[in-house]
């Protein structure tokens, strides 16, 4: 897992005052899971994409006990989130997922709004996010391969991402987190 540390420290430093137990479980029946009650992350070593999902782990950790200390910042309105949230809903990608759980049914239902809950489109943000300031040759084929699965639109297009890239650049300046490296 070096691959996500040094992405982190590339896209923002290491900074985050937050220090979680990574627990590898191959018998995870998930890819990855935050438990925000211990705190801890889990990550199944089998997960097609490891690094990526730690990746959004890490994320669920940064809105959990960074930006909330215990609570959800994301789903608890945070101003600190204000810009981010703004450039999460006029995205394309969240627009595309928005009209896909208008149609769906059932399970597919289910799946759309567990994507589509604030919390899961932070993770995935900020994974992308990382992904791509700090260039990490793992992380972007990782997050390709994410963006030509089924629901494609979890992930943003670049130019569709463009915006949030902004929104984190600016909330990881506000919290005095970003490095001086220029995204890529």
């Amino acid at each position: 897992m070096r691959p996500v540390v040094d992405a982190i420290d590339a896209a923002h430093g290491t900074t985050l005052a937050v220090v979680l137990p990574v627990r590898l479980a191959p018998e995870l029946g998930l890819e990855s899971y935050f438990d925000g009650r211990k705190p801890a992350i889990l990550i199944n070593t089998e997960a097609s994409h490891a690094e990526l999902s730690l990746l959004h782990e890490v994320g669920h950790a940064i809105d959990h006990l960074a930006f909330a200390k215990g609570s959800w910042a994301t789903e608890e309105n945070e101003p600190l989130l204000r810009e981010w949230r703004g450039a999460m809903l006029e995205s394309r990608a969240v627009g595309e997922l928005l009209r896909q759980r208008q149609a769906a049914r059932g399970d597919e239902l289910n799946l759309l709004r567990y994507y589509l809950q604030s919390k899961e489109i932070f993770a995935r943000s900020y994974a992308q996010y990382v992904t791509k300031r700090s260039g990490s040759l793992v992380l972007l084929r990782q997050l390709r391969q994410e963006q030509r699965g089924l629901y494609g639109d979890i992930f943003w297009r670049d130019n569709d991402f463009q915006p949030l890239r902004a929104a984190f650049d600016r909330l990881l300046e506000r919290k005095k987190w970003l490095t001086t490296k220029k995204s890529k």
